[in-house]
């Protein structure tokens, strides 16, 4: 990361009265970037397999990925494939938001085989493949160039070379092609080592929420903190919980509703008027809102508990209130899992107009197991310490995502 930092404070910005620059450059560049055509830069590649690259080293063109199963060809079909070295690039043909045209995908992988079916481009120019890999990207810059060499095929766009070879670009020297491929190769890195460290937590957190619940109608989770051997307690949900019909007769602000899927607030609070937010439950720390939508995960719809702070909710919602001692980052997560909550809800629920609709009077006599306050804090500070490290690294990885795109726009001309 520091790497990436140095390169930042040594960027200068240029003034944008010359087209021919970037915005932003590294210290010590200030040569205009030379305009050439693709004929000067690359041929076409037929290269074609015989040397023996095996099938696992096929490679997506999407991607530029190694694909093991070699999309399913024989290994003696492999032979019409053809050769992928570093550097070259596939035409993915297939338009999208994204991508008009469709777009090249510059291999940085290794050498490889591609489909017969894909155009293929090798550089004769000395060329930087991380720097093409981001330059091709960028659809700012081959909008216009695919415009005026493609053509629309049976299943994707086509790749016209007599008419791509024409078209010009703007490309700096060699060095400063090496400075700029490395630096977005070093935060490609970073981006890379943040969503690793999310999915490993998110996996983590995956399992512990599976192991620290009891489950298959045992009374002991699989696995528990240290000192605690108790059995968790059965209890009935009224119990624990009654109906939370509280309005709000203390004026609260409709910048304080809160979204009954997310539990933050919502500024606009819904679009409600301020005087009609008078109608509205108000819901303090612990209370559970009843998100009644049901999808994939969610077969009867879901409680969403607020550990956010005292807010409202839209009176069509329904909400419960403990009346017992419950930490809510426990119950936030408890409520959370659908293999302990779908039999309860299925006996608890009827399908609205909408959505689906607690049936309180049902939903009480459910029973559910609760260990004791003390494991319920170890329990609820385990997954919230869990929570905020996924978060800093899903903030991290947008951060530098955002950081990228900036220097996408304004290192290129």
């Amino acid at each position: 990361m520091e790497t990436f930092k140095n390169e930042q404070v040594n960027s200068t910005k240029i003034h944008q009265k010359q087209s021919n620059v970037p915005q932003i450059r590294f210290k010590g560049f200030n040569d205009a970037w030379e305009q050439r055509r693709f004929g000067e830069l690359y041929k076409i590649n037929n290269e074609r397999n015989l040397i023996g690259i095996t099938v696992d080293k096929t490679l997506s063109v999407a991607t530029m990925k190694y694909k093991k199963d070699g999309n399913g060809s024989a290994e003696t079909s492999v032979k019409s494939y053809k050769v992928l070295r570093i550097g070259d690039a596939g035409f993915e043909g297939h338009s999208n938001k994204q991508f008009a045209h469709g777009r090249f995908v510059v291999n940085t992988r290794g050498i490889g085989l591609m489909s017969p079916r894909f155009s293929s481009i090798r550089p004769v120019s000395m060329l930087n493949p991380l720097f093409t890999k981001k330059l091709f990207y960028l659809e700012s810059i081959f909008r216009p160039i695919l415009n005026q060499s493609t053509k629309l095929g049976t299943m994707m766009n086509e790749l016209v070379p007599e008419d791509f070879f024409k078209q010009v670009i703007l490309i700096p020297g060699i060095e400063e092609q090496n400075k700029i491929g490395n630096l977005f190769l070093d935060i490609d890195k970073f981006i890379t080592l943040h969503q690793r460290k999310c999915d490993q937590l998110k996996n983590i957190k995956k399992s512990l929420l599976e192991k620290l619940f009891p489950k298959n109608g045992t009374l002991y989770p699989e696995l528990r903190f240290k000192g605690f051997t108790d059995a968790w307690e059965q209890r009935r949900f009224g119990e624990l919980y009654k109906i939370n019909n509280e309005r709000n007769l203390i004026g609260i602000t409709v910048d304080k509703t809160l979204s009954v899927a997310t539990m933050k607030y919502k500024k606009d609070g819904n679009g409600s008027a301020e005087t009609s937010v008078k109608s509205y439950k108000v819901l303090r720390i612990g209370d559970a809102g009843f998100e009644g939508h049901s999808n994939k995960q969610f077969a009867h719809g879901r409680f969403v508990v607020n550990t956010r702070g005292i807010g409202l909710m839209s009176p069509r919602f329904s909400s419960i209130r403990p009346v017992s001692m419950l930490n809510p980052l426990f119950t936030k997560k408890l409520f959370y899992l659908e293999s302990i909550f779908r039999p309860i809800l299925n006996q608890s629920t009827k399908l609205g107009t909408m959505m689906n609709e607690l049936v309180p009077e049902d939903f009480f006599k459910q029973v559910i197991l609760i260990p004791g306050i003390e494991e319920q804090n170890k329990i609820g500070n385990l997954f919230l310490d869990i929570d905020k490290f996924i978060t800093l690294h899903q903030r991290k990885v947008e951060k530098l995502k955002k950081v990228k795109a900036s220097l996408l726009e304004k290192m290129f001309v």
